[in-house]
């Protein structure tokens, strides 16, 4: 239903088949290799890393999916999208997140665009929900965003013990928010009661509820299925800073829309997943140095396995 809505609202919006399908058969496993193999150096360039990327919630936490992941992309031709669909799933799977059924409500959308502002307004006046939380000044950010790609999540505060209370939504339902159903509506997460009683762990912990991506057709041009795919795995995955990618001097397929030609990755690099495996291992019921500090542990344990 929610996938119905977003289809609708930007309809005219999209276009047909921008990518390739070329590299379909290209499996996860096949990533870039980058990085320092000093020990000491790689810890210090992996945490200097985590930091660049990755953006902490006003509560000082590391947001991600804490329900499975049920990727949709839209506007592609049939083929592309479900290849699309296919690769985040694998991607996921690699980094050990989990996964919904084939048969689900979409949580992260892939979404290909003419003109990002455009359909960025047109969610704001029909489908505020999609953007969860975030306040007016927020939202101008992202609509005033130099594009080609336009990336959010609504992210809501649960309690770390019991998932929360979740409140009626908008549209008129009741019960637990499904993984798409907040683009219907702005539900209002309630982190409710708490037995949490530790100086470690904290009684609420930041869930992203669904992410948005949206590309824009010129931008995605000439683009693989498999690059477009990686870069909305870790762009819809994690809460990344929105000019991360050029701060970073690390290989990764977050600078897809800002490389040149010849520096362009087909596709996710050793740090990239290593990142989303570090993420989504990490207890999200800590502050960001204490999940970042796990991170950094997990992140070269994957490095030196792929090693």
């Amino acid at each position: 239903m929610a996938r119905a809505l977003l289809s609708t609202l930007i309809l005219g919006l999209v276009s047909a088949q921008p990518v390739s399908a070329q590299n379909e058969e290209t499996p996860p496993s096949e990533i870039i290799v980058s990085g320092d193999r000093d020990p000491r150096q790689q810890k210090k360039a992996i945490n200097q890393f985590i930091r660049t990327v990755m953006r902490p919630e006003s509560s000082d936490q590391y947001a991600r999916f804490n329900t499975p992941i049920c990727p949709s992309a839209i506007g592609f031709s049939q083929s592309v999208e479900a290849l699309i669909e296919s690769r985040i799933r694998e991607v996921a799977e690699a980094a050990k997140i989990n996964l919904a059924s084939n048969k689900c409500k979409p949580n992260l959308h892939v979404v290909l665009v003419e003109d990002g502002k455009d359909a960025v307004r047109l969610l704001r006046s029909k489908a505020r929900g999609a953007f969860g939380r975030m306040r007016p000044y927020e939202r101008d950010q992202i609509e005033r965003g130099e594009g080609p790609v336009y990336n959010w999540h609504a992210v809501f505060p649960v309690s770390s013990d019991t998932g929360g209370n979740r409140a009626v939504l908008n549209s008129g339902g009741t019960g637990a928010v499904g993984a798409g159903a907040a683009l219907l509506g702005e539900p209002a997460y309630n982190a409710g009661m708490t037995n949490v009683k530790s100086r470690l762990l904290m009684p609420i912990q930041q869930d992203i509820a669904h992410g948005v991506v949206l590309i824009e057709r010129e931008a995605a041009r000439g683009l693989s299925a498999i690059q477009v795919a990686d870069f909305a795995a870790m762009r819809g995955l994690l809460n990344a800073r929105s000019n991360s990618a050029d701060l970073t001097s690390v290989a990764t397929i977050m600078n897809l829309f800002d490389a040149e030609e010849g520096d362009l990755l087909p596709g996710l690099s050793e740090w990239d997943l290593a990142l989303l495996t570090a993420l989504y291992k990490a207890p999200a019921d800590m502050n960001s140095d204490r999940q970042r500090s796990l991170m950094s542990r997990t992140f070269q344990k994957v490095l030196a396995e792929g090693s």
